[in-house]
């Protein structure tokens, strides 16, 4: 998933506009340059009024991290993605690779 061109919708397909997502790893993990990652840590970035994620930082993809916990040494971390609508209302939650 490449967040920065992603456009998020609700179940009935209208724009999660003006809403919010979360991420945070699905474990922790070690980054390429040896930096450890805690699965803890989690960051919100806001959405414009198309859905669509603005200002999102800079990630690891998923496939350059290794895990900590479930297979030490293996490569591949999931994200977990959580969007809100405006109001705070839950309305998509998976784990997901961010390229």
């Amino acid at each position: 998933m490449n967040l920065s061109t992603t456009t998020f919708t609700d179940c009935a397909g209208n724009p999660v506009a003006d809403g919010y997502l979360t991420l945070s790893l699905d474990e922790d993990a070690v980054a390429p340059n040896g930096t450890q990652l805690s699965g803890d840590f989690m960051i919100t970035i806001n959405l414009d009024d198309t859905g669509t994620p603005i200002d999102v930082p800079t990630l690891w993809p998923s496939f350059e991290l290794q895990s900590r916990v479930t297979q030490p040494n293996s490569t591949g971390v999931l994200y977990k993605l959580r969007v809100y609508t405006s109001k705070g209302l839950l309305v998509y939650n998976q784990s997901v690779n961010i390229q």
